[in-house]
Parts: C-alpha cells; sequence; structure tokens
C-alpha cells in the first residue's frame, strides 16, 4: 500500500473506531467495545483486501490492550475485597475448581495435552474485567462495586493460573517466573517512589507521563524476562494506583490533592478509550467467514451454554447461601461477568502461536469470546431496559 492508502485507511478506520461506538451507545446502551469488534468482523469479511491487520494495527492493537490492563489494575478496590475477604477467597476457590473441571472435560474429550487443555479452560473461564468495567458504569452503585471486584478478583486468579500454565513444562522457568512477579512487586513501589522524590516531582504536571511510562516499561520489562506482558501491565496499574494515593497524602507535594489524583485514575481511563478500539477492532479483523463452519460453530455454542449455565448457577447459589441474596440479584451480578472477551482472545492467540492449536479449536474459541460478550451484553439491555419501562410507570405515580 502506498502512504495515501495507508492514511486513507488509518482515518477511516478513526472515524468510525470513534464515532459509531458512541452513537451505538447512545441509541442502545450496547458497550463501545462489543461495536469496535463487530466492526472489525464485519470489514475484515466484507473488505479483506483493504482492512486487515498491518504493522500499525498491531501496535495501536498492543498499546489498546496493555493500557486496559493497566486500567483494570488501578481499578482494583482493595478496601471492598478486604472487607469481604472471606467472601473473595471462597469466591476464588470456586473460580479454580471451576476451571478445573472444565480443563479436565477438554482434557478427556479433546484428547489434548494437560497444558494446552487447562490453557483452554482458562480462556473459557476467565471473565474480561476491563470490558465488564466498560459496560456497568449505569449499574446501581453496590451492585456495580460487588461485580466489578468480581470480575477483577476472576482476572488476577486467571493470570496467576496463566503464568504458572505457560511455564509448566519447566520448573526453573516457573520459579524464575515466580521470583519476577514478586521483585516486580516489592521493588517497583519503591522505584516510583524514589525517582518521583528525587527528579520528578520538581517538574508540575508530569506525573500521568511518569506513570504511564512506568508502567509501559514494566509492561515489556516481565516480557523480556518470560513473563507475559499483560501480568505485568496489570500489576503496574495496580501498583500505579498505591502510588497516586501515597503521593496524595504525602504533604510534601502541596499540588498533589485528592482531586488530583483522581483526575491522574480517570485520565488513565480515557487513554484506554483512546487506544482499546483499535485492539478489539484487530481482533474483529482476525474473525472469518470460515469460522463459522457448522462444526466451529457447534463446539462454540455448546461450549457456551455449558460453561454460562455452569459458571452463573454456582456462583449464584454462592453468594444465594453465602450472603443470603435474593436470586434474581444473585443472578443479575453474575451474569453480567460472563463476558470473557479480552482473556478469551489473547490466551487463543498464545496458543495459536506457542502451541499450533487446530483451526477449528481457534476459531471455536474466537467465537465463544464473541458469544459470551453477547450474552452478558443481551442480559445487561434486558434488565436496563425493564428498569426503564419500571421508571416510567411509577413516574406518572409520583
Amino acid at each position: 500500500m502506498t502512504l495515501d492508502d495507508v492514511l486513507v485507511k488509518f482515518f477511516v478506520i478513526l472515524a468510525l473506531l470513534f464515532f459509531v461506538p458512541k452513537v451505538v451507545n447512545s441509541t442502545t446502551k450496547i458497550p463501545d467495545a462489543l461495536t469496535e469488534l463487530m466492526i472489525g468482523i464485519i470489514l475484515g469479511i466484507t473488505l479483506p483486501s483493504f482492512f486487515f491487520i498491518d504493522d500499525m494495527i498491531t501496535v495501536l492493537g498492543t498499546i489498546g490492550i496493555v493500557t486496559l490492563f493497566v486500567f483494570s489494575g488501578m481499578a482494583v478496590d482493595t478496601n471492598f475485597i478486604v472487607s469481604n475477604k472471606k467472601f473473595f477467597i471462597e469466591h476464588i476457590i470456586l473460580h479454580i475448581l471451576i476451571f478445573i473441571a472444565v480443563g479436565l472435560a477438554i482434557l478427556l474429550y479433546f484428547q489434548l495435552s494437560l497444558q494446552i487443555a487447562f490453557l483452554i479452560s482458562l480462556a473459557l473461564t476467565t471473565p474480561s474485567a476491563s470490558f465488564i468495567l466498560s459496560s456497568v458504569r449505569t449499574v446501581q452503585k453496590e451492585r456495580k462495586q460487588w461485580i466489578e471486584s468480581k470480575a477483577l478478583a476472576g482476572e488476577i486468579t486467571g493470570l496467576t493460573l496463566m503464568v504458572i500454565l505457560l511455564n509448566f513444562s519447566d520448573i526453573m522457568m516457573l520459579l524464575f517466573s515466580l521470583v519476577t512477579l514478586v521483585l516486580l512487586i516489592t521493588i517497583l513501589p519503591f522505584v516510583m517512589e524514589q525517582l518521583y522524590k528525587k527528579f520528578f516531582s520538581k517538574i508540575i504536571g508530569c506525573e500521568f507521563s511518569f506513570i504511564f511510562v512506568v508502567t509501559m516499561i514494566s509492561a515489556f520489562i516481565t516480557e523480556y524476562l518470560g513473563v507475559h506482558f499483560l501480568v505485568g501491565a496489570f500489576i503496574a496499574g495496580f501498583i500505579a494506583k498505591e502510588f497516586i494515593n501515597d503521593i496524595v497524602k504525602d504533604e510534601s507535594y502541596v499540588h498533589c490533592s485528592e482531586h488530583f489524583g483522581q483526575q491522574l485514575i480517570i485520565g488513565f481511563g480515557f487513554f484506554a478509550l483512546i487506544f482499546a478500539p483499535f485492539y478489539f477492532f484487530s481482533v474483529g479483523l482476525n474473525i472469518t467467514s470460515a469460522m463459522f463452519a457448522e462444526d466451529t460453530l457447534m463446539v462454540a455454542v455448546l461450549l457456551c451454554v455449558i460453561i454460562v449455565i455452569l459458571r452463573v448457577g454456582i456462583m449464584s447459589l454462592h453468594r444465594i447461601i453465602r450472603i443470603k441474596e435474593k436470586i434474581s440479584n444473585a443472578i443479575y451480578i453474575n451474569a453480567l461477568c460472563i463476558p470473557t472477551l479480552v482473556f478469551t482472545f489473547f490466551i487463543t492467540e498464545i496458543l495459536l502461536i506457542k502451541f499450533q492449536i487446530s483451526d477449528v479449536i481457534y476459531s471455536s474459541l474466537m467465537l465463544y469470546g464473541v458469544f459470551t460478550t453477547v450474552i452478558g451484553t443481551a442480559f445487561f439491555l434486558v434488565t436496563f431496559r425493564k428498569k426503564k419501562l419500571l421508571n416510567n410507570a411509577i413516574e406518572p405515580l409520583t
């Protein structure tokens, strides 16, 4: 392609991704990420000679997924999780048990290696926190807090299991990866504090750039050391939030008010909104018409029905028994944790590149990621419309 063609392509994609999802969301409440994904699928299938994965899309998409995981790390509400620690410990145990059950079923049915079977299970059972966080912004505060914390707890568990599984065949590499994560968690806060104290605190207004560069470097250092860069991005995001809280409380940084700290975190959310569309669009471009073959669709739909019912059923029962919650509310909260979009896609990419999985399994997993997202979104839209109709019916009476 000539430079002019590349520029035309870029501006067309930019216009589509920055305007169409907003129009769709304002009229239907469909999350932007799902619309961006669908734009990629439609354009990739109908105009494959013009819309395809190239270096530009790859770089923008990579920045997009890194910023999503950084923001997910920042979104972890440690106070809420600690105050409900017994519930979340049980939740994580149940999540791991579901993961093991699905992994064993795949191992026996598809006759795959233990490592591949459980990586597939991870792709099928781990909620996509970044997508879920963006889709529940209008949900009532208490429910929103539960949904976000459950999704993030699931994603943290998934990332930990991924590190173990990717190094499952090499014990020394596994130990090295775990030591790398421990060092990152313990050393990065000290490094950020010292760098900021000695150099960057004197440059007013550099906080966002400083935190962004540190999180990006951390992500790619972990990749260089053999741990997936998204694990580093998530940890860096979590540590960055703690760093922001610390400088806000430190009286020696007079320009760092509590409002300033909140604006920094919100700024990262907006930054993710700029680049994340390119990631979802690039994933959509990877989905071809050949993936919709009868056998692939059958596998994807079957997996979707069984695993969604299993996840929602067990997790809802846990809430009903543990905190005496109403059945409808328990199902609502867990149904909004169904989407596995981002986690399914990037685990599937790892399986394809590192383990050369078959086309049927690859296509089934990609479609599964789309289907779970559609189901979760449909459930949200149905409940949103019911709530709107109820409010409209009550309004004339008040």
